[in-house]
């Protein structure tokens, strides 16, 4: 191992070949806000968002949702052929659209940590809405 690994390895630089290194660059993820409890007294308190691949003669389809965990209702939605940020984006565009949400909501976000649900353009959605993310 070459006397530059510790400092490589410490600036998540990785060898996969003798002149071939590549960044890893570690995304920082949402803190586990709600240690695992979806119950919630009120509606827009708690949600959850996932997106799914759906088989289809056509080829893939793919549909993300987001469900308010007080009223166990889908309150956005949205289908395409990518699994990308604008999939996840257009749902939470659609449950802001649907669900007024007061300005001093407390409204945490559970979703995975997907490279869709943790894409920049996303996290700025659900700041400027009040939203907290959680992993």
């Amino acid at each position: 191992m070459p006397s530059t690994w510790p400092i490589l390895g410490e600036h998540h630089w990785y060898s996969f070949g003798e002149n071939l290194w590549y960044i890893f660059a570690r995304k920082v993820t949402a803190p586990n806000l709600l240690q695992r409890d979806f119950s919630a007294d009120a509606p827009n308190e708690k949600g959850v968002g996932d997106s799914v691949g759906i088989w289809t003669d056509e080829g893939w389809l793919y549909l993300a949702a987001l469900l308010d965990t007080y009223s166990r209702l889908i309150v956005g939605w949205a289908m395409s052929i990518y699994r990308d940020e604008a999939l996840v984006e257009a749902a939470l565009r659609m449950a802001l659209a649907r669900r007024e949400l007061p300005e001093d909501s407390d409204l945490i976000q559970h979703t995975d940590r997907g490279s869709q649900y943790t894409a920049d353009n996303y996290l700025e959605l659900l700041k400027a809405h009040g939203i907290q993310h959680e992993r």
